[in-house]
């Protein structure tokens, strides 16, 4: 007992990470379900709505894309009976929508609907459920917010996946600048390093590519068994984990993060048997590991809170790899640094050994100095993005986290202080001098292995707010609209709305109202027109959902600019037309993304100055080393401006070529049609039309009139789609009648135009 209590003694370090990694995952066993990371924005039918009549589809929309193999949608009624879905998925036009057909026939009744989805940006998968009535409503149904399953589990593997790349990079990193210059010597053929000390750094990289890959698999079967809504044991035996592996930018994420696992110990297992046959090569393979490493923490913001940031979501991503980079040299390094000065320092004695501690201390302290100068930027940075107010930090967990991971990281930054004091006081010398500083110079090992058990700690209770979902967005909570126009129409009110409204795949709802009262049971059209280059879509009708709403989806919108959104009712009797002037950005006012504030900008530009002032010195220093003539200068300068000038005038000829074939499929109409083809237009039209064209080519364009025989007019419903507007228009100037010649003024000749181009004139096949 005695010599295993001596063994613990001996081994400060490792009881201090067990005993931080311990604590943080039975904190997280004893977490509680928390609300997801991405949030329902709207549904139709809305939570809690009273229809007139049943719907004919659910649709709902999420703050982030979804994964399609395990995003479901399901409905019951009131007995607790499952209603037949059809269609039921995610929407191929916007990964963000899940929607369902639902059957003909409803009866009155409540209905409760049931969303599971899986994000794909993290892989976390939330139920919530939300009532609607139809007829009247009857008793009390309340809505159910979204919960996260398996959270205990996802904690262990983050701890251990963080844990272990943390100190991997922290580890490649100090043997590149801190122990190669403070102790490198050509003596030492295999890593420049004494032979002890390179054991130690490839024990310790073993250890770590082994608890990097035990939580890879965790990953995976946690992952596998939250989407199946499986137990483990199911999940292993049924092979469910290939799925997930193979079908889910989760899985493609982790695939990546394992291929460099296997990569890393590759390259570790190059620099131990090359270490006797070709030792030289040994340095540059730590090199490459370096690399490596660093890639392999990207992997981890890649599936981060931040890739699914309402704000600058690329941007975000990219500080959070920087905060982990500079999180992995400050406290990564740091627990190599302590796992490897006993080894290498206990056979030096007296004035040898403070000799070889303080050169790998002052290196490792300008080091950490840089990377907590960054960490603090870019940690700030990344809070303000989730923490939107100051009640997000004590009302919710992940603000309750932040403070905790803070909390932890004040004792950290007093015992860094501390050694930066003893070992490179810089302008502090004269406080250090006071304080005596320098005669604790040799109790520096008991206050480094504290500095990493804490380090570790922090470590841990990342991984824990990597887990914890942040706050609920207000533009969440708000359930605000997409965008949407209003007219009248008759005694109708035409509401449309584009969701998310900008060029690709959208979502169109059409709303209609009489008297305050919803217009149900008619059919609805739409079509989209790009005047400027006489474009427009086909047909396209409306699912009725129920109370005077109807959907559809699509990617008619495949420009930015003026486009016209034209909306066809008929509900049996002569058919009215709503129409739209629609202004399409390229980027779409999305419900879920929302503008920078003066604080994210100050935050953003704090990120770029200290790494300014980290990488300027550097570089300046690295030139002047260089002893550069100042025709190299002028000749490596000249070569650089050439270059970017070069890339530009590339990018510039593809773009412009792009513009050119752009062009060619689309020419620029001569004769653009000025004319908005509303109510009034159309009418207009059908009047001139009934008036002088009626009589040859019928009432819908078949070429059927009563004096058709005499003068043989085309079938319109097949002319019209492959003609252009200004092909009609030059028609009508003059067009040849049984008796005359038409003479129609400019505004008659688009009105009939309008007029031809309505639903009467349709293909049947047109319509989709």
């Amino acid at each position: 007992m005695r010599a295993w209590i001596d063994g613990f003694r001996q081994r400060p370090l490792w009881l201090l990470i067990a005993l931080t990694m311990l604590i943080t995952i039975l904190l997280a066993v004893n977490q509680s379900p928390a609300k997801a990371h991405g949030f329902l924005i709207r549904s139709i039918p809305a939570s809690g709505a009273v229809l007139d009549r049943a719907p004919s589809r659910i649709q709902a929309w999420f703050t982030e894309g979804l994964e399609p193999k395990f995003s479901t949608l399901g409905l019951t009624n009131e007995k607790g009976e499952t209603i037949p879905l059809d269609q039921d998925g995610v929407s191929p036009t916007n990964p963000s929508q899940l929607a369902a057909r639902l059957p003909a026939g409803l009866p009155d009744g409540s209905y409760i609907v049931t969303l599971r989805v899986a994000f794909a940006d993290d892989g976390h998968v939330v139920t919530e459920t939300f009532p609607f009535w139809i007829g009247t409503r009857s008793g009390n149904i309340a809505a159910i917010g979204p919960t996260s399953t398996a959270l205990p589990l996802e904690v262990v593997w983050r701890i251990f996946t963080l844990t272990a790349l943390n100190i991997l990079f922290g580890t490649t990193l100090l043997y590149q600048f801190v122990l190669l210059p403070g102790w490198g010597n050509r003596q030492y053929r295999a890593g420049k390093l004494p032979p002890r000390v390179m054991l130690r750094l490839n024990i310790l990289v073993a250890a770590m590519l082994f608890l990097a890959a035990i939580g890879s698999v965790l990953a995976l079967l946690q992952q596998a068994s939250v989407l199946f809504a499986a137990d483990l044991s199911t999940v292993i035996s049924n092979g469910l984990w290939s799925i997930v592996l193979n079908s889910t930018q989760f899985g493609s994420v982790l695939s990546i993060r394992v291929g460099l696992i296997v990569l890393t110990g590759v390259v570790e297992a190059g620099t131990i048997y090359l270490s006797e046959r070709q030792p030289e090569f040994v340095t540059l393979l730590w090199a490459v590991n370096t690399v490596v490493t660093g890639f392999l923490l990207g992997t981890l913001s890649a599936g981060s809170h931040a890739t699914g940031s309402t704000l600058w979501p690329i941007a975000a991503t990219g500080v959070d790899w920087l905060h982990l980079l500079a999180n992995s040299a400050w406290v990564g390094g740091l627990v190599a640094l302590a796992a490897t000065l006993p080894v290498a320092l206990h056979s030096l004695v007296g004035g040898e050994r403070r000799t070889a501690l303080m050169a790998v201390l002052r290196r490792f302290s300008a080091l950490a100095t840089a990377a907590l100068a960054l960490l603090i930027v870019t940690g700030i940075f990344s809070a303000l993005l989730q923490i939107r107010q100051p009640s997000d930090l004590p009302g919710t967990n992940y603000g309750l986290t932040l403070l905790a991971k803070i909390a932890l990281i004040v004792p950290l930054l007093f015992i860094a202080l501390y050694h930066h004091l003893v070992t490179a006081p810089g302008r502090f010398s004269a406080l250090a001098v006071r304080l005596r500083l320098v005669e604790r110079f040799e109790n520096l090992m008991g206050s480094i292995t504290l500095e990493a058990g804490l380090g570790i700690g922090v470590i841990a209770l990342t991984a824990l707010l990597t887990a914890t979902p942040p706050p609920i967005p207000p533009e969440a909570q708000n359930k605000l609209e997409p965008p949407s126009q209003q007219v009248a129409v008759d005694d109708i009110q035409v509401k449309l709305s584009v969701d998310p409204g900008a060029v690709g795949s959208n979502t169109y709802q059409v709303s209609l109202s009489r008297a305050g009262k919803a217009v149900v049971g008619t059919q609805v059209k739409l079509q989209f027109v790009y005047p400027a280059l006489d474009k427009r879509s086909g047909l396209l009708p409306l699912d009725d959902t129920g109370d005077g709403t109807y959907l559809a989806a699509g990617d008619d919108l495949e420009r930015s600019g003026q486009w016209e959104a034209l909306v066809d009712v008929s509900d049996g009797t002569a058919p009215i037309r709503a129409a739209f002037h629609w202004d399409v950005p390229d980027v779409a006012p999305t419900t879920t993304s929302r503008q920078p504030q003066p604080i994210n900008w100050l935050s953003a530009v704090s990120i770029v100055l200290v790494g300014a002032m980290l990488l300027v010195p550097g570089t300046l220093h690295t030139a002047r080393s260089l002893n550069l003539q100042r025709e190299s200068v002028m000749i490596g300068l000249a070569a650089t401006i050439g270059t970017i000038v070069m890339l530009l005038l590339g990018a510039w000829l593809l773009a412009d070529a792009g513009q050119r074939s752009d062009a060619l499929r689309n020419p620029i109409p001569a004769v653009v049609n000025p004319v908005l083809a509303d109510a009034v237009s159309v009418t207009a039209g059908r009047t001139l039309y009934e008036a002088k064209c009626l009589e040859c080519h019928g009432a819908n364009g078949a070429g059927d009139g009563i004096q058709a025989a005499k003068s043989a007019p085309p079938d319109l419903r097949d002319k019209l789609p492959v003609r252009r507007d200004e092909e009609l228009y030059s028609a009508l100037n003059p067009h040849k009648n049984l008796a005359t010649l038409l003479q129609l003024s400019d505004q008659d000749r688009w009105n009939v135009i309008n007029y031809l181009r309505s639903a009467v004139f349709a293909p049947v096949n047109q319509a989709r």
